[in-house]
């Protein structure tokens, strides 16, 4: 896979699930992995899928204990709804928040849109990532399968990420964070 990044190593989790302990299985499998970046392209604007204290924990366990007490840097969407809130997972504080804009640098018609949102980044409502589940990579127990397409706003966010990491990832989450978003 090429991309922005294209020298990056790949983790792949299979799993988008709003239960509590899937959440915290995929948190807890890329903190003890070594993941420098979670890049999440999902999240969910139900309410009964809210952030309960377990994942609101999850999250805050990566984004402060990952990568040797420095801290992983975890984006999440923030929903392709066209709502003025962003999903729960976004609204995470240890969490950036990635809109989606057009390669015009405009909004995105279908983005959410919040005081939360950290960065936006190219989308154009087009769905042109394939994602599939690779043959041997275990599924978290409990997940769902995902296979299909999806948005770019948040792995275009995560490959920029990536591009600051030689210096960033020397910084605890919040230094990155601020030094990428600005």
């Amino acid at each position: 896979m090429v991309g922005v990044a294209p020298n990056a190593k790949f983790m792949p989790v299979s799993g988008t699930s709003f239960s509590w302990r899937t959440t915290e299985e995929i948190f807890e499998y890329c903190v003890k992995n070594g993941a420098d970046i979670i890049s999440c392209s999902w999240g969910t604007i139900d309410p009964a899928n809210s952030l309960n204290s377990l994942k609101e924990q999850a999250i805050t366990r990566a984004a402060k204990q990952g990568r040797n007490g420095k801290g992983c840097i975890v984006l999440f969407a923030v929903g392709n709804d066209d709502k003025d809130f962003v999903s729960y997972y976004a609204a995470h504080p240890d969490v950036i928040a990635v809109a989606a804009c057009t390669s015009k640098d405009e909004h995105a018609r279908y983005s959410n849109r919040g005081r939360q949102v950290s960065i936006c980044a190219p989308s154009n409502g087009d769905w042109p990532l394939i994602a599939a589940r690779l043959p041997g990579i275990p599924e978290i127990p409990g997940s769902r399968e995902t296979n299909g397409i999806g948005p770019m706003a948040v792995p275009g966010a995560t490959g920029i990420c990536i591009l600051a990491a030689p210096q960033g990832l020397r910084q605890s989450w919040r230094a990155f964070a601020h030094s990428c978003c600005q």
